[in-house]
């Protein structure tokens, strides 16, 4: 085999990785359809009442999660009111829950979870704020949710993450755009066997 040949396939197969993967960070399919990523493995954090909340807690559920701090500036401001308005849409479906993960837990305490959730009121007391060990979030993100953490948290990740009923990731989706926040509304009646709005 020529070694243009080879530089041809390698290229092609470089190019199939990029299509695949920006596909998959806008959130499904190229064509809207929703694939499987990856299955998270088993963690272990709490909850901002102090409660276990581990990946047995995702069976069943459609969870859309998303990463945040408590010291975050006003570039949160956007996303938050995004997931209120995703927690408005699916209110009425016990299956879809909301999770929202620490990228700073070591100062992101339990008690400091629980005073920010109460900043959102209602909208607040139903999403599940999440914090632990700063190695274990660490590895969750990076090899659980396959984000980067370089650079965090100045420039961390703003996307929201959707997993199906088994815990597995079904696609990525960039924050701040309204077409892309109907693809994930979508996406979630979809996984949850109902026709969308």
């Amino acid at each position: 085999m020529g070694k243009s040949v080879l530089w041809g396939i390698v290229f092609l197969l470089f190019v199939s990785f990029v299509y695949f993967f920006t596909s998959q960070m806008m959130g499904g399919g190229g064509s809207g359809q929703l694939s499987i990523v990856a299955k998270l493995p088993e963690f272990s954090l709490q909850t901002a009442d102090g409660e276990l909340f581990e990946r047995k807690d995702l069976n069943e559920k459609i969870s859309v999660v998303n990463f945040f701090y408590t010291k975050c500036p006003d570039s949160c401001t956007e996303q938050n009111a995004q997931i209120e308005e995703l927690q408005k849409t699916f209110a009425h479906m016990q299956k879809v829950q909301f999770l929202s993960i620490s990228i700073q837990p070591e100062a992101d305490s339990v008690a400091a979870l629980k005073r920010y959730s109460e900043k959102f009121g209602k909208a607040g007391k139903t999403r599940i704020w999440l914090t632990g060990e700063p190695e274990k979030v660490k590895q969750l993100i990076e090899n659980g949710f396959l984000l980067s953490m370089k650079n965090w948290p100045e420039k961390y990740s703003k996307k929201f993450v959707l997993l199906d009923d088994e815990a597995r990731i079904c696609g990525f989706y960039a924050s701040g755009s309204p077409e892309i926040l109907n693809i994930l509304k979508s996406h979630i009646w979809e996984l949850s066997g109902k026709a969308g709005e």
